[in-house]
């Protein structure tokens, strides 16, 4: 998850999406805006093919929602799209969905996000992961949405100090570039050399 905008890859003779990239929106939801999060309809797997070969932008998501200890993350195109049902949640490779709504894509989901955290895009463990790296994930999604993202760049004290532990943690790496800007003054989360590989 990058500082990129949302972005996808198809075959290239095919119509087949063969890759996705999101990037990990700026803004956490309310605990109850989270809670509305739809469990329905089922995800159905199988990926996606388009009915002709053209190019296609897929928007970026403005609203992370977390559910408790992060079991599942999902970026909404905004808040709008809990006032009605999903249509469909279109599974796109292992944990991951795509969520349409009126026959268009609004957001995104991850099962178990804390499997898929690795440096850079490696392949996921297949052992669990631990509680410490689930409470380290929290934490780097905490730091880098608002409302502490605000916090951190406004240098208030705590919010430094929740960001230097979770730095020494290695939640950020040794030479997280993010970490040295913002003790500047300015805060570059895509510095974090965290990626989620699927």
């Amino acid at each position: 998850m990058g500082q990129y905008a949302d972005a996808k890859e198809r075959e290239p003779a095919g119509r087949k999406l063969v890759g996705v990239e999101f990037q990990l929106p700026g803004e956490s939801a309310s605990v109850e805006d989270s809670a509305r999060v739809p469990d329905t309809p089922a995800v159905r797997p199988g990926g996606l093919r388009a009915d002709e070969v053209r190019d296609f932008r897929l928007e970026m998501c403005a609203v992370l929602c977390r559910t408790p200890g992060d079991a599942v993350l999902t970026g909404l195109r905004d808040l709008g799209v809990l006032d009605e049902p999903l249509e469909a949640r279109v599974g796109i490779a292992p944990d991951v969905a795509l969520l349409v709504q009126h026959g268009a894509v609004v957001g995104w989901s991850l099962t178990d996000p804390a499997r898929y955290l690795t440096i850079g895009l490696a392949a996921p463990d297949a052992d669990p992961p631990s509680d410490a790296t689930r409470r380290l994930l929290a934490e780097c999604l905490d730091l880098l949405t608002q409302p502490v993202i605000l916090d951190v760049e406004d240098r208030e004290p705590t919010a430094l100090a929740r960001l230097v532990a979770a730095a020494c943690a290695g939640v950020f790496g040794v030479n997280a570039p993010g970490i040295d800007v913002a003790l500047g003054g300015c805060w570059r989360p895509w510095g974090a050399p965290l990626g989620w590989s699927s």
